[in-house]
């Protein structure tokens, strides 16, 4: 008998299960990670080891994360036994990342900032988010989970992806990105990831559809 698969889904900075509200995984087990309260001082991996208590290492586990989400999956798949990571929209290790952040941790803004003010400025936020024309449906996902997202977690995520330095890439990653991505920009990917034309950094969300096929053919393949 084979040996059953359970994908868990991590979403990204801002964003909770909604965020996969649009995406068909066909008909595997899904189980969405619930984000938990941080401690001020914790690590994405710090976090990571704590999230990873919703998992269980006994079946055959598929993690799928995107932005933050895919950081942190990369953090648990470096320390358990994860059979295959799929990055969505994320970046595989610190030295992907735009080095325009370099301005943030030198002016750490994010802590200066209330996150209160990044959740009350949503739309302005949208169109560096999505890049283009989208539709209400999009546009009311998105504000809707920015709007209910908790401000200090906000803060916190912020700070920690900034800091997060991490130069090792697990086995089995798959990583999807658009190459209208502002917030990680294609131009910094390193190597080992598979280009949508015209998606932005939301594309889970854009390309739902066309994302699902190449993500259902990952999981049957695992």
């Amino acid at each position: 008998m084979e040996e059953e698969k359970i994908v868990y889904l991590i979403s990204g900075m801002g964003a909770d299960d909604r965020a996969y509200y649009l995406m068909n995984f066909g008909n595997q087990k899904i189980i969405h990670l619930k984000w938990i309260k941080p401690n001020k001082y914790d690590s994405l991996s710090d976090y990571a080891i704590k999230l990873s208590e919703q998992i269980d290492f006994n079946k055959k586990v598929i993690l799928i994360g995107t932005s933050l989400g895919g950081m942190i999956a990369i953090e648990i798949a470096k320390k358990f036994n994860v059979h295959k990571t799929i990055l969505i929209s994320s970046v595989k290790t610190s030295t992907e990342m735009p080095p325009q952040l370099n301005l943030f941790r030198l002016i750490p803004l994010q802590r200066i900032i209330p996150g209160t003010v990044f959740v009350r400025i949503r739309n302005i936020l949208r169109p560096l988010v999505f890049r283009g024309r989208v539709n209400k449906k999009a546009h009311d996902l998105f504000t809707g989970m920015l709007k209910d997202t908790d401000p200090s977690f906000l803060t916190w995520s912020m700070d920690a992806a900034l800091k997060w330095k991490n130069y090792t890439i697990p086995n089995n990653v798959v990583h999807f990105h658009g190459d209208n991505d502002v917030v990680f920009p294609i131009k910094y990917l390193k190597s080992n990831y598979h280009r949508l034309i015209g998606g932005s950094h939301v594309m889970l969300i854009t390309k739902a559809r066309e994302l699902s096929k190449l993500i259902q053919k990952e999981i049957n393949n695992t």
